[in-house]
């Protein structure tokens, strides 16, 4: 591999999230401009321009109250709209006199067009891993001393490679802010819940298995296997997969591997679809409505979510971003809230293995 893709490849899988944990007032010294944001992708651009409150002269700027605020502890708008624009911001930070190179220029202290076509490429990559941009649009090229680098191919990489950073691994560390996801932002709890039902990812030789996590009984097991298969692999994983197949056409067989070593090939594109269908706001509300009077825990369970989500709508009285939309709940964030707490996720579980899309994926584990 010539040296500067390694370089990029190595820079840009540590530094492409750097802009979600970043402090406000350093967001705020990028001046970050809406011009920026749409030049790449319009529909994030129009998103940013929804939240005057959240800017000053035309650039990305928000209130030093929050400043001594960690992302996750940020109200839910403040941080949806840094999620939102974080490749920009860890794009710009890459480039910043205080950021990413200060400590290049420590290393390679002259001046040097290697070292500003470096940065511009490494720049670059960060920005285009956003999943909003249109790869098929971008110029590809970036030249560093005599080797041509093609950006948007080692973007559409890292774009897959950030998609299945979905163990437990990523987790650990959340573990103790899980109380109050589950309390303030219910709507949260199934993107961590899932994602620590997965024991490891492994890439090898045309094949990505993600392993599942042991589990106390069958109904936890068929409730982790749902939530991967749909939530992380046909709604997170899906459009990046399918943005790398665009720009690289070497394709992966996935598959999901249990505890028992039973692996279980899987098809995204059938998964994507099943996502959907399970995520239904009707299936939910069909669901819930078809639930015995007898069924009470699982009846308090429902009720329960639904009242953190009505408590998280209220949160968002500032509307700092103008028709900001409170998250309803569907059928996997009762799904992920039940596993969580332990309680009705059996109830949960039958509903959802009688559609058919469900069905099928878990006929294909020998489970009926």
């Amino acid at each position: 591999m010539p040296p500067p893709i390694d370089a990029l490849i190595n820079c840009s899988s540590y530094l492409h999230d750097v802009g979600m944990s970043l402090p406000i007032s350093f967001i705020n010294e990028l001046r970050l401009t809406v011009h920026e944001i749409s030049d790449d992708s319009p529909e994030v651009g129009n998103k940013v321009k929804s939240c005057p409150s959240f800017l000053r002269d035309g650039h990305v700027y928000f209130p030093e109250k929050y400043s001594e605020k960690y992302t996750i502890s940020l109200p839910k708008e403040v941080a949806d709209l840094i999620r939102t624009i974080h490749p920009w911001l860890s794009s710009k930070y890459t480039t910043a006199t205080f950021g990413f190179r200060k400590i290049l220029s420590e290393e390679v202290p002259e001046k040097s067009s290697v070292k500003e076509a470096f940065l511009r490429a490494l720049s670059t990559i960060i920005k285009y891993h956003s999943s909003k941009i249109d790869l098929r649009t971008r110029p590809r090229e970036e030249k560093i001393l005599d080797y041509r680098i093609d950006v948007v191919q080692l973007a559409a990489i890292l774009r897959l490679a950030d998609a299945l950073d979905i163990s437990k691994k990523r987790t650990k560390h959340a573990f103790d802010a899980w109380k109050g996801l589950f309390s303030d932002k219910p709507s949260q709890l199934k993107h961590w819940f899932f994602k620590w039902s997965i024991d490891k990812v492994e890439v090898k030789r045309g094949e990505i298995s993600i392993r599942i996590t042991p589990s106390e009984d069958k109904y936890e097991e068929i409730g982790k296997i749902i939530g991967v298969a749909l939530f992380e692999l046909g709604d997170n994983v899906a459009k990046d997969y399918n943005a790398y197949l665009e720009m690289i056409n070497r394709p992966f067989q996935f598959n999901i591997v249990l505890p028992t070593s039973q692996k279980v090939a899987v098809d995204l594109s059938e998964l994507k679809q099943c996502y959907k269908t399970v995520t239904d706001t009707p299936l939910y509300r069909s669901i819930i409505s078809h639930i015995p009077s007898t069924e009470v825990e699982f009846l308090s369970i429902v009720r329960d979510l639904e009242e953190r989500f009505n408590k998280e709508a209220v949160s968002l009285t500032e509307e700092n971003c103008k028709g900001n939309k409170a998250t309803k709940p569907d059928s996997l964030d009762l799904l992920a809230q039940s596993l969580y707490t332990q309680k009705g996720y059996s109830t949960i579980i039958e509903k959802l293995k009688h559609i058919n899309c469900v069905k099928r994926l878990l006929q294909q584990f020998n489970f009926d």
